[in-house]
């Protein structure tokens, strides 16, 4: 079953949100993403825990991956 609105719809945000804020300072041609920020996202991705999430918000965290892959800031 599907969860419904609610809380899910706060979770459902956060997981979003948080890859859509990294992604953002990317969509420039050559992004300077200052070294502290690449580490964030770093730490952001090992420690999401994606076997648990269920929100179409991942998208953003995977397109923020490969973005920071092929603009070697990852």
């Amino acid at each position: 079953m599907n969860p419904q609105w609610g809380e899910y719809r706060k979770v459902w945000h956060n997981i979003r949100e948080a890859g859509e804020s990294a992604l953002v300072p990317m969509m420039v041609n050559d992004p300077k993403i200052p070294a502290s920020q690449q580490e964030w996202m770093r730490k952001f991705l090992v420690q999401s825990d994606y076997a648990h999430m269920s929100s179409c918000g991942i998208v953003y965290h995977i397109a923020m991956y490969w973005k920071a892959r092929r603009e070697g800031l990852l």
